[in-house]
């Protein structure tokens, strides 16, 4: 058991996190709080599969994929930690991308450390992206094993990212060496350009993931040779047994370094310009044509087309501000209609029923009812007018029907073509 000695909490990327020197021999750890409350059988085994995979990758020091430490209790709470080591996420807003042919040498060192877990017959998992660090030395992160045990880092991933895994594991198949192929080759595309492999639908990359519908990656950097982009595509296939071994990914990709073969020529980089552009006219003209908004749009077209027709009409016969009065009184006039239950409602609450009926006839006898007895234009332009209208009003007080006559102003006011109703005075109410 080693001493060390601590320092205070502090933030990273929203993430708690101490750093602990060994008196021993020096080395710096970097740990972070489990964030997922364990009690009993659960800490014990927590504790024991932590402990199993210190142990089976504790050789990899050194490599590019840190391997865990054992659980630390400090401060009343449980910490999993591995070896500190200062970086920059390709997916933060500080992080300045190096050249191509540089970001092709830094990854080179996280595909090794792939390498030496499948020499011992171990699997990686789902990588921690938001973990990920590359610095002078290149690319790196933790052991993802226990990465759902741990906070999530406040770092926006690329969309859609998050949501990709092989397409194997959608038929309940376990993580394998070949999905290991599967993520490395993602992690690679993804931190290269800045994009993924594939379409999103509604956000979501899974359709034309099981279809193995792959974009290659000469689409997004037209930089890289025709090569490499085959290699990782290779590893994101849909079918596992055709995906590359991670010798051959090491191979090839150091093969490529060593020869200064990485880069695209620049014949090359014309023709990957080429079918850029060819696929971006593709995928123009199948949103274009099968995207539902281009039917809808063609449908408006119509629409308008008759509408033009059916205002030219209107223009034709159109309806004057008397008229528009007319139908005011018309619609207050209209008695309430009351919804009457079917005959195989009898059965129902008859309780039900009656209070249905009494809320609506106490509706019913608080509208009043109105009789027009004369309309006359006082005064009309081409954009306002005043309609005189002398009504009698009907209201249920006391037992029974009252008439009340009034004289109420109407004024009216032409908007976009229509007469609109935009205020109604009454001038006098006497009652009979």
């Amino acid at each position: 058991m080693k001493n060390w000695v601590f320092t205070n909490e502090q933030l990273e990327d929203g993430v708690q996190v101490i750093l602990s020197k060994s008196i021993d021999d020096g080395s710096i750890m970097h740990w972070e709080p489990v964030a997922t409350k364990l009690r009993g059988y659960d800490a014990a085994l927590f504790r024991q599969e932590i402990t199993a995979r210190h142990k089976s990758t504790n050789h990899c020091t050194g490599s590019a994929i840190l391997p865990l430490q054992k659980p630390l209790s400090y401060q009343e709470r449980i910490w999993l930690g591995w070896e500190e080591r200062k970086g920059t996420s390709p997916f933060g807003p500080n992080y300045t991308r190096p050249a191509t042919e540089q970001l092709i040498k830094d990854l080179l060192p996280l595909i090794a450390a792939y390498q030496e877990f499948h020499l011992h017959k171990l699997v990686v998992g789902k990588p921690d992206w938001r973990r990920i660090r590359h610095n002078d030395s290149g690319f790196y992160m933790p052991d993802p094993f226990a990465r759902l045990f741990l906070a999530t880092p406040q770092i926006e991933l690329p969309a859609g990212l998050s949501s990709c895994r092989p397409p194997e594991s959608y038929y309940g198949a376990q993580p394998t060496l070949e999905s290991d192929i599967f993520y490395l080759g993602l992690s690679l595309y993804v931190i290269i350009s800045g994009k993924l492999p594939y379409e999103l639908e509604n956000s979501w990359p899974t359709r034309a993931l099981l279809k193995g519908d792959i974009i290659p990656l000469t689409y997004h950097c037209q930089e890289i040779s025709p090569e490499l982009s085959n290699l990782i595509t290779q590893m994101l296939v849909a079918k596992k047994h055709e995906r590359p071994s991670i010798d051959h990914v090491k191979n090839v990709w150091e093969e490529s370094i060593n020869c200064n073969d990485c880069l695209a020529s620049p014949t090359q980089k014309v023709v990957n310009l080429r079918k850029y552009r060819r696929r971006n006219q593709k995928i123009w003209l199948k949103k274009s044509l099968f995207n539902p908004f281009s039917y809808l749009l063609l449908l408006a077209l119509i629409g308008f087309g008759f509408g033009t027709l059916l205002m030219r009409n209107w223009v034709q016969n159109p309806v004057t501000p008397k008229q528009i009065a007319a139908r005011f009184y018309e619609t207050c006039s209209n008695p309430l209609q009351i919804e009457s239950f079917a005959q195989n409602g009898i059965a129902r609450d008859i309780y039900e029923a009656r209070v249905h009926r009494t809320r609506l006839i106490a509706e019913l006898l608080s509208r009043p009812i109105i009789e027009v007895q004369k309309l006359s234009v006082l005064s009309e332009t081409d954009h306002f007018a005043l309609i005189e209208a002398k009504v009698t009003w009907w209201r249920w007080v006391d037992g029974s029907w009252q008439p009340n006559q009034s004289t109420e102003i109407i004024s009216l006011e032409r908007r976009n073509n229509r007469w609109q109703i935009t205020k109604r005075l009454q001038q006098d109410v006497n009652k009979m």
